[in-house]
């Protein structure tokens, strides 16, 4: 998806998962993209609904959901067909199709399989390069039991840089019993 050359910044209510042992520190020095597993792209991991930060909470013990607010003004969208379970090559024809084989062609298996940051980079700096600050995905329904969340990793919004994301200085109510809300 091209960036609107109308896009208003927006700030977005979304959720980081965090290990526990690393929250107090999120909260002193604030986010960073080193050291941290780059799937699709290299930025801050941010999950968009409810359903996808309790599959990373369920994924492994001793996490923590924590309320973020993160500023995008021009996302790139990537959305995964239903039975899709290729990152990279949903990846590459979306690129491709907004912006021409030529654009998607550095994406391949092989450099995946060789070192995933390396292709996270090369998919970052493709989607910089055409205007673009953030990547969601948006996979649809979210199932920790379902294998294809686990391995597309659920609906996300991937920002490229760190300064654009922050902790929310409040705490999200818990819904009343039997109450479905998005968070």
């Amino acid at each position: 998806m091209a960036p609107d050359p109308a896009a208003q910044t927006e700030t977005r209510l979304v959720f980081h998962v965090a290990r526990s042992a690393d929250v107090e520190r999120l909260r002193r020095e604030g986010f960073s993209s080193a050291g941290t597993i780059q799937a699709w792209a290299a930025g801050v991991y941010l999950a968009t609904d409810r359903q996808t930060a309790e599959l990373y909470e369920r994924l492994e013990l001793g996490r923590e959901r924590l309320p973020v607010l993160a500023t995008v003004e021009s996302p790139f969208l990537v959305e995964v067909p239903a039975g899709e379970y290729d990152a990279i090559e949903v990846m590459h024809r979306a690129i491709a199709e907004a912006y021409g084989e030529a654009a998607a062609a550095p994406i391949s298996r092989e450099e995946l399989r060789r070192e995933r940051r390396a292709l996270a980079d090369v998919v970052t700096s493709i989607l910089r390069e055409h205007g673009h600050d953030a990547l969601e995905v948006a996979m649809g329904p979210v199932s920790p039991d379902d294998q294809r969340s686990v391995t597309v990793g659920g609906n996300q919004l991937v920002v490229f840089d760190p300064e654009r994301v922050a902790l929310a200085d409040f705490d999200l109510p818990a819904p009343a019993a039997g109450a479905e809300i998005g968070w």
